[in-house]
């Protein structure tokens, strides 16, 4: 079984509750046996005279204009397990600039991808009724006033597609 190194990142020493070194890697390869000293995905214990315990991580959800900083992992009481701290700062100006042009690109592509489904129903243009023509043009309309939503490109409120989509695409069966 392959196990991800990066779990073993997230153990912390303690010492009467109190975390003594994090991040510390416990397991180690015995070279008697050729095996690990710990089981993958060991939730820790007591190990050479010190006491280990796993971190679970629970991110704190940020914006585009945050980054977390891990800091000294916490004991929760309620859930009865540690987990690894973070602090939320500030995002250096540049890394705003990327997120924002990232997040503006993708979002156009979407747009874009959505354009090519309203395309799609024009060229079947001829099996909509008029109903179903207003309601895709009032698609594309909304689509094309994205970029003027007030959170875009971070926080945006897609326009659904018209219900007509199926309908406009069955095909009728005539018999002869």
């Amino acid at each position: 079984m392959k196990v991800n190194m990066d779990f073993y990142k997230h153990y912390a020493e303690i010492k009467n509750g109190a975390v003594i070194q994090y991040p510390v890697n416990p397991r180690v390869l015995l070279a008697s046996t050729g095996d690990y000293n710990v089981p993958p995905y060991w939730e820790g214990g007591d190990l050479d005279g010190k006491t280990y315990v796993f971190c679970h991580d629970s991110k704190p959800q940020t914006d585009y204009t945050e980054v977390l900083v891990e800091t000294t992992p916490y004991y929760d009481t309620e859930k009865q397990c540690w987990y690894r701290g973070y602090q939320k700062q500030n995002a250096p100006a540049e890394l705003i600039a990327l997120r924002l042009n990232t997040a503006v690109e993708t979002t156009q592509n979407n747009i874009i991808a959505l354009l090519d489904v309203y395309s799609e129903a024009q060229e079947i243009n001829f099996e909509l009724s008029d109903k179903q023509k207003e309601a895709w043009s009032q698609y594309r309309n909304e689509l094309l006033l994205i970029p003027d939503q007030p959170g875009y490109p971070m926080q945006i409120s897609w326009p659904k597609t018209p219900d007509s989509a199926a309908t406009a695409m069955k095909l009728e069966v005539v018999r002869v």
